[in-house]
This record gives structure tokens, sequence and C-alpha cells, in this order.
């Protein structure tokens, strides 16, 4: 039984139709510009994190499944159009991608516009095991 579900179809809806848009950035106080993320796209990345499907461990899970350097662009694209990648793999390249908008202010940005946040999730969501989450 799952805990803490993630509503794939809704979100699915939504990230349909924020592909291919874009999303502003504007000068903060601090001089710098910063994405200006609508709401509904911060509800999908805070129901996701609090889901069963964030992997906390997504480093790890990375690292044993043998990503052991920076995953670039071009490896999330060829991540996405692969078939036999395994749920645990993308449950966490998705955690990563999450928890990286820390670290490269816009990631949540692109990933959400060129279509990969949806790809992801459509895998997770047609990869995801019976038995899911396994206690």
């Amino acid at each position: 039984m799952t805990e803490h579900p993630f509503e794939f179809q809704t979100w699915d809806t939504y990230l349909e139709g924020l592909n291919h848009q874009e999303i502003p950035w504007q000068l903060g106080p601090d001089g710098a510009e910063h994405p200006q993320y609508p709401t509904e796209l911060l509800n999908l990345i805070n129901a996701f994190t609090h889901s069963d499907y964030f992997d906390q461990n997504f480093k790890r899970t990375l690292y044993q499944k043998g990503f052991d350097k920076m995953i670039t662009e071009d490896d999330l694209r060829a991540l996405a159009s692969e078939t036999d990648t395994d749920f645990f793999t993308l449950r966490a390249v998705v955690s990563m991608l999450i928890n990286n908008e820390h670290y490269f202010e816009g990631l949540w940005a692109a990933m959400a516009t060129n279509g990969l946040l949806q790809t992801f999730l459509r895998q997770i969501h047609a990869k995801t095991p019976a038995d899911f989450p396994i206690w």
C-alpha cells in the first residue's frame, strides 16, 4: 500500500501544457535573475518530494547504478530515450533533478519545458513495481 501517493495522470496533463512554454525570469532583490515558477509546478515538485517515489538516497542509488560522475544533459536525454532503464534509476534521476535546483537554478524550468521531466515521470509510472513501496 502506498503511503504517500503521487498522481501521475494529473501531473502528466499539467506538464503536457507546460511543454515548450517559457518560464519567465525576474530580477530579484539580490541583483540576480531567478525563475518565476508557476505555483502548479512548485506543487508538482512538492508532491513528488513528499511521495514514496522521491529517493532520499538518490546519490547512493546513482553511484550503485554506475553514475559515478556528473550527469550531463546529454546523459539525461540518452536515459530518457532508453526503454530498458530500470525503475530505481529513473526514480533516483528525478530525485536528483529536483534536489539539484538548489545548485543549478532554472533546472526545473529546463526539465519541465523541454519535456524531460514528463518523460521521466511517465517512465517511472509505467515501471513502478507492483509491490512498491517495499517496507
